[in-house]
């Protein structure tokens, strides 16, 4: 009995060994297969919309030079508008300089003073111009000239002592030719017989020196008349401004008179 059981025993062990024998040698047949079968791809779909490494480059080159090009264009722009503010300044400084010498020529204009007369005037018309003259505010200002006779040059023989020898004298010259001969009666030349007057101080000298040969004659001398008052005036104004210059333009042409710059001496 004891025999039985251990051939039993032995059977049963035997076939137990076998079967997980026959379970572990499936195991590794899968295995096997499973070792030479192809490994699937891993995230298939995802790979297919990969870019290749060049198409990548490409890419970023196209990025950088979107890149370049757009500061490139803002440069430009800044550029564009800091010229057009520089231009601007620039107007704006002109403008402002060509206003300051407008300012500074005007500040000239309104310094700068002017000596001018008008005139002749009569003493008829001398109440007007002197009323025009006061609402202008320049009376305080005119000088009044008075305006003399032409200067004459006279042919003369010296004074005698009397009135009735110059008389005299006057009756023997005129016998002689000398028809316009006549005593002087007043002046530094009062009782001298003149004979002739003239403009010019040349042909008064040429009448003289024919008298003292015709006359025989060697007190005939010739002087200069200083010309008498015509009762006529001019107006002068010194150190008037431009505006107080038109006012006076203004006088002058209502008037019918011309406005003259004083002479320079």
């Amino acid at each position: 009995m004891k025999k039985i059981a251990i051939l039993l025993a032995l059977a049963c062990g035997g076939l137990y060994g076998w079967g997980h024998y026959q379970t572990l040698m499936s195991e590794q047949n899968a295995l096997s297969v499973q070792k030479t079968t192809p490994p699937k791809e891993v995230f298939p779909q995802s790979m297919k919309n990969i870019a290749s490494l060049a198409t990548v480059q490409k890419q970023i080159e196209a990025e950088n030079a979107a890149k370049k090009a757009a500061e490139e264009a803002k440069r430009l722009e800044e550029e564009k508008l800091a010229k057009q503010k520089a231009l601007e300044a620039q107007k704006k400084a002109e403008a402002e300089a060509l206003e300051k010498e407008k300012q500074r020529q005007q500040q000239l204009a309104e310094q700068e003073r002017f000596c001018v007369k008008v005139g002749q005037f009569t003493s008829k018309q001398l109440p007007v111009v002197n009323q025009a003259l006061k609402t202008a505010k320049l009376l305080e200002k005119v000088q009044v000239k008075p305006i003399f006779g032409q200067d004459r040059f006279v042919v003369f023989i010296i004074p005698t002592t009397t009135l009735k020898g110059a008389q005299a004298l006057v009756q023997q010259v005129k016998a002689k030719g000398y028809t316009k001969a006549q005593v002087i009666t007043s002046g530094p030349l009062t009782n001298a017989t003149r004979l002739n007057v003239f403009d010019n101080e040349a042909t008064a000298l040429s009448y003289m020196d024919k008298a003292k040969q015709t006359l025989k004659m060697k007190s005939i001398r010739t002087t200069r008349l200083m010309g008498e008052p015509t009762g006529n005036v001019v107006l002068v104004f010194e150190e008037i401004t431009k505006k107080e210059k038109g006012q006076l333009q203004k006088i002058a042409q209502k008037h019918k008179k011309q406005l003259q710059d004083c002479p320079t001496e």
